[in-house]
């Protein structure tokens, strides 16, 4: 990945600027990236690189060029002030003639091979979703963009698929603004309004304290299989997590398993928060994990979900415990014992790499298999099952346990 500072000619010949971040591979589908009310910041810049670094060419021009070059802000104090000083004076209508222009920069660029996508953050993401109904656009992805509602006449006019993230606490967008979005758009076959709870404006933005990482990465998430959906580009995920999960479980090769690996990787086994976060923490762990399960463990695939760039494994996780095995039961000396338990794995890739990977299982079932806990153990009376969880999902016939008169 790549970036660089660019000159852009808008239609009435005044030049202004533009950050240009280029994937590894120099062409791909594009982004025009559109900037908040403070500028062309450091977080329009790093999320400028981390859709380059998903493959995209992205542009984020200077919008405010026309009252100040190049202005970059922060959300607090007196940039709050400036921003919403800016904001007062901007020229909502050029702003879009100034788009256009970016937009006409990237359809003849020759790093652009592909779909052209908007995408816009608060005053950003009103302006991508009305630029989509002014020009040939292939996709469209709006955070949080405050008084959309109010160009909801133009909607029959939009170009291309378009999808909403909004924050159901944000103070900026009231729930009317909302529903109005929200009904306009369920008549839309094309368009998705997603609404995060307990989360408020600005969520995506790190460097603000309403930053919600819960709603930032899951939002990223469908944003990035949207435009994987629209505009490319496409990657055999499916293949590449095979690919993962053969390096690591039957290989066991270290290097090997790296190389699937992004650069800034994490992989968190939830039940006992175990893991890494970046290659050189990973590689500490998988070296411990492939003696762990260099005897019998075993896994068997139950059933899988693929979207654009993520993968959902249901396994079966069998082994004897007869080793150290601390990604599963850390400190506990070997018991000797037979496990066999439900594991979901889901994987999240970033372009051909695997990007975050979060495994779960149900811990009490492990315990209890390897007899640090008993269920008939009156003192702790734990409410959970062995081996049967994975026998369940193994074989229907097996009962399940019945609560009262009801059967679960």
């Amino acid at each position: 990945m790549s970036h660089q500072k660019i000159s852009l000619t808008a239609a009435d010949g005044e030049t202004f600027s533009g950050y240009l971040a280029l994937p590894k591979t120099v062409t791909g589908p594009a982004i025009l990236l559109i900037q908040e009310i403070f500028g062309v910041n450091p977080h329009i810049r790093k999320v400028a690189d981390h859709y380059a670094r998903n493959g995209y060419v992205v542009l984020a021009p200077d919008l405010f060029f026309r009252m100040w070059p190049d202005v970059e802000l922060g959300y607090s104090g007196n940039d709050m002030e400036k921003a919403l000083g800016y904001k007062a004076k901007f020229n909502e209508e050029q702003g879009l003639q100034d788009l256009k222009c970016a937009l006409e920069y990237l359809r003849h660029s020759e790093h652009v091979s592909g779909g052209i996508a908007a995408l816009g953050f608060c005053m950003g993401g009103r302006l991508a979703y009305r630029l989509a109904t002014q020009a040939r656009l292939d996709a469209a992805v709006c955070y949080y963009g405050a008084d959309t509602d109010k160009y909801l006449s133009d909607a029959n006019r939009l170009s291309c698929p378009i999808i909403f993230h909004l924050g159901a606490n944000d103070d900026l967008i009231p729930q009317t603004s909302m529903e109005k979005l929200m009904t306009k758009m369920v008549s839309n076959h094309h368009a998705r309004v997603f609404v995060y709870e307990n989360t408020g404006h600005g969520f995506n933005c790190d460097a603000r304290a309403s930053y919600n990482q819960r709603a930032a990465l899951l939002a990223q998430s469908r944003t990035v299989e949207f435009l994987h959906d629209t505009i490319g580009p496409r990657v055999d995920v499916e293949g590449l997590f095979d690919h993962h999960l053969f390096t690591a479980v039957n290989q066991k090769n270290l290097e090997g398993t790296m190389e699937t690996l992004a650069e800034d990787a994490v992989v968190t086994f939830l039940p006992t928060l175990t893991g890494g976060h970046s290659v050189n923490e990973l590689k500490r762990f998988y070296q411990d994990l492939f003696k762990a399960l260099s005897g019998d463990a075993r896994l068997t695939s139950i059933s899988r979900t693929v979207s654009a760039n993520r993968v959902v494994d249901e396994l079966i996780l069998s082994f004897t415990h007869d080793r150290q095995m601390d990604f599963i039961l850390p400190g506990v000396p070997p018991t000797n014992k037979s496990v066999a338990i439900p594991l979901v794995m889901l994987a999240t890739f970033c372009l051909d790499k695997l990007a975050r990977l979060n495994v779960y299982w149900d811990q009490a079932s492990v315990i209890m298999q390897v007899g640090i806990l008993h269920h008939d153990d009156s003192a702790v009376n734990l409410p959970a099952r062995g081996p049967e969880q994975a026998e369940r999902v193994l074989d229907d016939s097996v009962k399940v346990q019945k609560i009262g008169s009801i059967l679960l």
